[in-house]
């Protein structure tokens, strides 16, 4: 998953509902997302296949 922080707000809601705590708000108050967390945690049945369109953006 990639955070596209020119969308970033920096409501911190994404960092409250993150059900494996992997985001956190940088200085800036923008998201991010620990990728080698976030990938150790999913179990390989639910993690995204690789796209040719690169990371889910939100």
């Amino acid at each position: 998953m990639d955070i596209d922080a020119t969308k970033c707000v920096g409501c911190g809601n994404c960092h409250i509902i993150c059900a494996m705590g992997v985001i956190s708000l940088d200085a800036d108050g923008k998201s991010v997302v620990n990728q080698d967390e976030c990938s150790a945690i999913l179990p390989l049945s639910i993690r995204e296949p690789a796209s040719p369109a690169g990371p889910r953006r939100f």
